[in-house]
């Protein structure tokens, strides 16, 4: 059976909110070690790579919310921001995703 052009899509969302949900977690624990003052080198890397692919994303498959909390941790990176601004992002995002599950 060939799948509709709106069947395909509805799959590649839900494998985008699955990831994101996931990703919730690990964007959790690094705010933990922004807010503790514990964070290892190359977390910003990182974090801003997971913020990016999540912006991108986020907007391509409807959830406008999550790029937009995306869109403003990976601009806090490049700005090399206070590690608790950064962390405070991070929670935000963490919520937005959350709202989609």
């Amino acid at each position: 059976m060939n799948e509709t052009f709106d069947e395909r899509l509805d799959e590649l969302r839900e494998k985008f909110r699955e990831r994101a949900i996931a990703e919730s977690t690990t964007i959790e624990g690094m705010a933990a070690e922004l807010r503790a003052g514990l964070a290892p080198s190359g977390l910003a890397a990182e974090l801003r790579q997971i913020a990016h692919r999540l912006a991108g994303a986020g907007g391509t498959f409807g959830f406008a919310e999550i790029s937009a909390r995306a869109t403003e941790l990976e601009d806090l990176l490049a700005e090399q921001s206070a590690d608790a601004e950064v962390a405070e992002s991070c929670l935000a995002l963490v919520t937005e995703i959350r709202k989609a599950a």
